[in-house]
């Protein structure tokens, strides 16, 4: 039984076993449609909360709040992941991902933040201090952007 449920690829779902009390085959069902239900909600939550990007054959995903900035480097369409536990590089390009995933910013043409990791705003000088002490500079034309997402 169990290798036809692994070859057939069935579910819970697919087990309910059909009685004559036809008030406990309902209360089943009910069961598994709710749980379904639930299965996919987080599921969902956890895939818009998630950073996928590709590392040669790998698919990698990392929390959303892991997230410190995504840059540009000196080879053409190679992004630098910098992130709580480190950095990575992939490829890629810069303004497809605020498109995906709304909760990054994109600051100048080479610099994607997440505002959740910012640490300090110098409007002066331009400049974001994240919350591992890197520094990047935000262009003048995105000045109101910054002012407006950081409410200043």
């Amino acid at each position: 039984m169990a290798f036809l449920t692994f070859e057939r690829r069935l579910g819970a779902i697919d087990f309910i076993v059909k009685s004559s009390d036809l008030d406990k085959t309902r209360a089943r069902i009910l069961y598994a449609i709710e749980n379904a239900i639930d299965k996919i909600s987080k599921f969902d939550y956890i895939k818009r909360n998630t950073f996928s990007y590709r590392f040669g054959q790998e698919i990698k995903n990392i929390s959303l709040d892991d997230v410190i900035y995504i840059t540009t480097t000196n080879v053409g369409h190679k992004l630098q992941l910098v992130k709580k536990t480190g950095w990575a590089e992939f490829i890629g390009s810069l303004k497809d991902i605020p498109t995906i995933y709304s909760q990054l910013v994109q600051i100048s043409q080479s610099c994607v933040i997440n505002p959740h990791n910012v640490q300090n705003i110098d409007l002066k000088e331009k400049k974001i201090i994240f919350i591992n002490g890197d520094i990047e500079y935000f262009s003048v034309r995105n000045t109101r952007k910054v002012k407006t997402l950081f409410k200043m």
